[in-house]
């Protein structure tokens, strides 16, 4: 777990400073002086000027922000935030979901060049696999066996009969064709072959105690990959937007939503269970991660960047800029939510993984 904990911290680092970086590659396109790029938040370790912009290191290592001139107050100076055009300032203030999906397709391009993991529950004819467990139950046979999630069964073979794995229905068939004999598995674990022999007792184990799934690996050439990462880009903005959708309407109709959402807890208990499948599926999901926190941020809700991009909104509207007093105010309470929010998917993330 310990080791999980580690890769959920450098992914959400990573994913917060391409998100910040964004923001400071806009500002500086436009002209505005960025007074500061911090990595982690303060207390501030040690930094170092630039020409115009300290780069700062800080204790916390959750992410990073940046402190661009003018954002929170008029300043009618030319290099100042404010001073700048509505599109300017939406771009700005975009930029940050932008490249976080950018860093989403980039990832997604260089797995599917490289191999990238799909997982699917349902034979498909003519589809080869690899059959991964996924889950093992408690004082099953597997587990005596020694068994884990993430283990690939490769082929099972009795006196009479040998099968080689391409799908988890030849794997049941093959305990159902063999119980009470004596069998032999070969399983991949992290890339090393071992194998383990056992017997199933037909009166006493009806199951091995496994769940499985088909695992096939997509590889396209270097040059079709950023067309596959484009396709699976999309599919995940589609598919963040859906489940935000289906979320603000189960809140409407009063139905359960914390079990939709995952919080650090919970995300860091799917990193643990994803480190069983190797380096490609933790790559996979922070992708994923870094696509849908970008969707969440341009939400048009109070303290995201979607929220202050809806009160530019307004100021067209209005002709004229939002006093910064109730903007303030609207964004603090709408942070003060988001953090309220984030404890309560913590506390049921604890009772539903731990």
């Amino acid at each position: 777990m310990l080791i999980a904990i580690l890769i959920f911290f450098v992914v959400i680092l990573v994913i917060v400073i391409v998100h910040e970086f964004g923001h400071f590659i806009f500002a500086r396109l436009n002209g505005i002086k960025v007074e500061e790029f911090g990595f982690g938040f303060p207390p501030k370790l040690f930094g170092w000027q630039g020409k115009e912009t300290l780069y700062s290191f800080n204790l916390i290592p959750l992410g990073g922000f940046v402190k661009i001139k003018g954002e929170d107050k008029e300043i009618p100076e030319p290099d100042s935030f404010s001073a700048k055009s509505i599109f300017s300032r939406a771009a700005i203030l975009a930029a940050g979901g932008i490249f976080n999906i950018l860093f989403g397709f980039i990832l997604l391009s260089f797995l599917a060049w490289r191999g990238l993991p799909a997982i699917s529950l349902e034979d498909k004819a003519g589809v080869k696999n690899q059959v991964v467990i996924m889950n093992v139950l408690e004082n099953s046979p597997a587990e005596k066996l020694g068994l884990k999630p993430g283990d690939i069964l490769r082929t099972g073979e009795s006196l009479n009969l040998k099968t080689e794995f391409s799908s988890f229905s030849q794997v049941k068939d093959f305990i159902e064709k063999t119980k009470g004999e004596e069998i032999k598995f070969v399983y991949l674990r992290k890339n090393k072959e071992f194998q383990l022999t056992a017997m199933i007792e037909p009166e006493k184990d009806k199951h091995l105690g496994v769940a499985m799934a088909n695992l096939s690996i997509l590889k396209e050439k270097w040059y079709k990959s950023p067309i596959q990462g484009a396709k699976i880009t999309w599919e995940t903005i589609k598919g963040t937007a859906f489940g935000i959708y289906t979320l603000v309407k189960n809140l409407i109709i009063r139905e359960p939503v914390l079990d939709m959402i995952a919080g650090p807890v919970g995300i860091v208990s799917i990193v643990n269970y994803s480190l069983g499948f190797g380096v490609s599926f933790i790559l996979h999901l922070a992708a994923l991660i870094s696509i849908s926190i970008a969707v969440i941020n341009l939400l048009p809700f109070p303290a995201l960047d979607g929220g202050r991009i809806a009160f530019l909104l307004f100021e067209i509207v209005l002709r004229k800029p939002v006093n910064q007093r109730i903007a303030g105010f609207v964004h603090a309470v709408g942070f003060s939510f988001l953090i309220i929010l984030m404890l309560v998917i913590t506390y049921f993330d604890i009772q539903r993984f731990f």
